[in-house]
């Protein structure tokens, strides 16, 4: 607490000035403006204080950042009339913008350390999936490749009929390698998550068919 005259004249300060500023009563009674003791960048305390006097009402500064000899502080300055006197009220905020700063990194490197687990998480889910992946690609490739014998023999003996069921069964097969290898690579990709209209029906359906082709779902009867 501080009081000044309508000039901004130190008039008074309790105890408290001597810890916030640091200075013993004795110094602190030399000081004669309270911009002397207070220095504010961009908040004119003088004017402030005269305004006060002037309208006989009290003020309320905003949140402002005030020098104390080497030191910054964030205070809120309340400017009360009494008498011939102004009594302000400082109100230091420093602390709790402080620890508002660091429960703020806090968050952020929990944030961080989360994400970091959840990418652990789902590589060793891929892990786990990369036997089963491996035995369904070889899969369909021999089935290919016996397809491809089978088609190879058809087109010497020119049955054609024969041979385009034969390159159908490529085209589904080399599909079902093309729709796994595309399932792990978004299942890799650590990528930001987006919001679009989805036909949940196919997500579904699609989601169920790769399980099935992993051979997850043994045992398991899935109604949809």
């Amino acid at each position: 607490i501080l009081a000044t005259d309508q000039k901004g004249d130190l008039k008074y300060f309790n105890h408290v000035c001597s810890i916030f500023f640091k200075l013993p009563p004795r110094k602190l009674s030399g000081i004669k403006k309270i911009q002397d003791l207070l220095v504010a960048s961009d908040f004119d305390i003088a004017k402030e204080i005269k305004k006060t006097h002037k309208d006989q009402s009290p003020n309320v500064s905003p949140e402002i950042k005030v020098q104390v000899g080497e030191l910054s502080f964030t205070v809120i300055l309340k400017f009360i009339p009494f008498e011939k006197s102004v009594i302000i009220h400082l109100q230091d905020f420093s602390i709790e913008r402080q620890l508002h700063e660091k429960y703020k990194e806090q968050i952020l490197e929990l944030k961080s350390t989360h994400e970091q687990i959840l990418k652990s998480d789902k590589l060793t889910a891929m892990g786990e999936l990369i036997a089963g992946v491996s035995h369904e690609i070889s899969s369909p490739l021999t089935i290919a490749n016996d397809t491809l014998l089978s088609l190879s023999d058809h087109l010497q003996k020119k049955d054609i009929a024969k041979a385009k069921v034969d390159l159908n069964e490529l085209e589904d097969e080399f599909t079902r390698i093309k729709q796994i290898v595309s399932n792990m690579q978004a299942m890799a990709r650590n990528k930001e998550d987006s919001v679009e209209l989805v036909d949940l029906n196919k997500t579904i359906n699609e989601s169920l068919k790769y399980s099935e082709e992993l051979g997850i779902l043994k045992g398991i009867k899935v109604s949809t």
